[in-house]
């Protein structure tokens, strides 16, 4: 049976640092809370961690207006969990 990845939410501060704002034991539970918190859908979690940057900031903000700050975050695999993020 495979393990499943941990997984880290991060938040762009203004000065271009990155802040956690909460880990996750797995890929479905940091899915399910970002949904539930208008943060991104499921195929930007995947970029984010396939592409390990944060997306772009979206050109017309009406057309992704439930997920308007979602440049904002992105998400890593936590591969060692007792290495400081």
């Amino acid at each position: 049976m495979i393990k499943p990845t941990p997984i880290a939410c991060l938040k762009k501060a203004e000065d271009g640092s990155e802040v956690i704002v909460r880990k996750f034991a797995t890929y479905t539970e940091a899915r399910k809370w970002s949904m539930e918190n208008n943060i991104m859908c499921n195929g930007a979690i995947k970029w984010t961690l396939t592409n390990k940057t944060y997306l772009p900031k979206p050109q017309n903000h009406t057309a992704r207006a439930k997920y308007h700050n979602r440049d904002l975050y992105r998400f890593i695999k936590i591969i060692n969990p007792n290495e400081k993020i």
